[in-house]
């Protein structure tokens, strides 16, 4: 089988899993928040404007940039689907451009790469009506193109467009998407040591631009709400003993790709999974050892730049959100949701480490149980109690 039919069945795969939840879950995967994204969109349909109707007040949607809202108005306007379907297809169409990207940059394993979409936190993120799924891709598409910018020599002024369109929606999609303001500044920094000035030009350009239009976005936020954020920002009233509990258990249920831990209750199902998720790790690291020289295989290379670059972004991002979390701005507490960019980036770029040439014997021995860990995930994300209830009729 090809790599382009195993692409293509992947996505398929991952596409009619979340389509399946959102029709059997009686909230269609949405929250409070949820509501807020489609009555904004609902009002761009309506009246072209970003001002709503909550609860008997007109509100202006400025709590989250307007990025995701448009993007379900414009599909709403293509299709003719409801908001709430609409908001799904906008992330499955984010997931395929995600999957689109990791073929153009690994186009042998690009599969294997791709596997990162089955985890736990994924799906829930691609399935919900929140704007997580395509501020994700965004960031992947931004951190791609970036790293393109400051070490292809053949950069050239579409690149320089792609990674200031990149850089401006992840913005508009998360405020805090605004750190990739940081990350141009570190590979600006990085040329510089390599005296390669002409690359420091287009990405100090591209930073220019992007924050630019960050300025622009905000000014516009201000003029029509007072403030520059959309609304008076709220210091942490937690302490942080009760704050870094709940980041350990995120976290943790972020490095558990099927089926997260409760810390309310016991559930037996996570535990055994849990458990064979250790196993198949461990099958994977006794197989890596089993290989001549196998330190060597995985020491780092110059060839391990772009995995390594997505791998210092997560680290960014997951310093910056915990830093704001837990001293500088209340928002939700600790969770998939909050943590999944980082998990992405990181999943993304060991897996690009494992697909690099140098280590593809490795890759061989441990692919096998590593997939089935991906696969297991993706159907368990079929493990909805309403599902049963409608195929038993």
């Amino acid at each position: 089988m090809s790599e382009n039919v195993k692409l293509l069945l992947l996505y398929v795969a991952i596409c009619l899993v979340i389509v399946a939840r959102v029709a059997v879950e009686k909230n269609g995967y949405t929250t409070p928040d949820s509501v807020h994204y489609i009555n904004a969109a609902q009002s761009i349909v309506d009246k072209g404007t970003l001002y709503y109707e909550d609860n008997d007040e007109v509100q202006f949607f400025s709590l989250w940039p307007a990025g995701y809202p448009l993007s379900i108005a414009f599909v709403h306007f293509v299709t003719d689907f409801s908001l709430l379907w609409c908001s799904k297809i906008v992330n499955l169409l984010w997931l395929l451009l995600a999957f689109f990207i990791i073929k153009k940059n690994y186009p042998a394993h690009a599969t294997w790469v791709a596997l990162v979409f089955c985890a736990n936190s994924m799906l829930e993120n691609f399935s919900y009506t929140w704007s997580e799924g395509g501020f994700m891709v965004c960031l992947l598409w931004f951190c791609l193109e970036a790293y393109k910018l400051a070490t292809d020599q053949r950069s050239s002024t579409m690149r320089i467009v792609k990674v200031i369109g990149a850089g401006i929606l992840v913005f508009l999609y998360r405020y805090v998407g605004g750190f990739v303001l940081a990350l141009i500044s570190l590979l600006g920094i990085w040329t510089i040591t390599q005296k390669k000035y002409k690359r420091v030009i287009y990405l100090c350009f591209a930073g220019l631009l992007i924050a630019g239009g960050i300025v622009a976005y905000f000014s516009f936020i201000s003029a029509n709400t007072g403030h520059y954020s959309g609304a008076t920002r709220v210091s942490p009233d937690e302490t942080v003993s009760f704050l870094l509990t709940k980041l350990f258990q995120a976290q943790l249920n972020e490095f558990l790709l099927i089926r997260k831990i409760s810390f309310v209750s016991f559930d037996p199902l996570a535990f055994l999974l849990l458990l064979f998720q250790v196993l198949l790790i461990s099958i994977s690291f006794y197989r890596m050892k089993n290989i001549n020289e196998w330190r060597t295989i995985i020491a780092v290379r110059s060839s391990d730049s772009k995995p390594l670059f997505l791998a210092l972004s997560a680290l960014i991002y997951w310093s910056i959100i915990v830093v704001l979390r837990l001293f500088i701005m209340k928002f939700d507490v600790f969770d998939f949701r909050i943590l999944a960019p980082a998990s992405l980036l990181l999943l993304l770029a060991l897996h690009m480490y494992l697909a690099d040439s140098s280590r593809i014997i490795l890759l061989k021995k441990i692919q096998v149980p590593i997939s089935i860990i991906y696969l297991l995930a993706l159907a368990h994300g079929l493990y909805k109690k309403n599902l049963f209830e409608l195929l038993l009729g």
